[in-house]
């Protein structure tokens, strides 16, 4: 009997799901879930510029604790200087989307998300098919 008083003391009379997730419609709160987004992916484009071409490696990391960067590796510009954007960031992943907040100034960016294959290895990222890097 004590259980049950016990128990029911801690109970607030919305339904929850076992993991606590939902609200009182017993939905999921899709931010709350664990992230398929979460590790590290990447692709690789060839470009021309200035009439040279350039091999980019484009790099996603997602972390279990919401952050993010992005890293992209051009190579050599012209002059030789290496021509790499890195820009660290905060995630959410929102489903059918990603919300993407830039740390440095503040920019959000919402990118489609989509998995090809049930294994997840495959990841379109606004149309741009990435891989996941162990």
């Amino acid at each position: 009997m004590a259980l049950a008083v016990t128990l029911a003391a801690g109970c607030t009379g919305s339904p929850r799901f076992p993991t606590g997730l939902g609200d009182d419609t017993n939905t999921p709160v899709v931010s709350q879930l664990p992230s398929r987004l979460i590790g590290v992916w990447q692709t690789r484009a060839i470009t021309t510029v200035g009439g040279v071409p350039q091999d980019v490696t484009t790099t996603w990391q997602f972390n279990q604790d919401g952050s993010c960067s992005f890293n992209q590796d051009a190579g050599l510009n012209l002059d030789g200087t290496p021509n790499v954007v890195t820009r660290d960031c905060t995630y959410s992943d929102q489903g059918p989307t990603a919300s993407i907040t830039f740390t440095d100034t503040g920019d959000i960016l919402t990118l489609g998300i989509s998995f090809p294959n049930a294994d997840l290895s495959l990841l379109v990222l606004d149309g741009t098919q990435y891989q996941r890097i162990p």
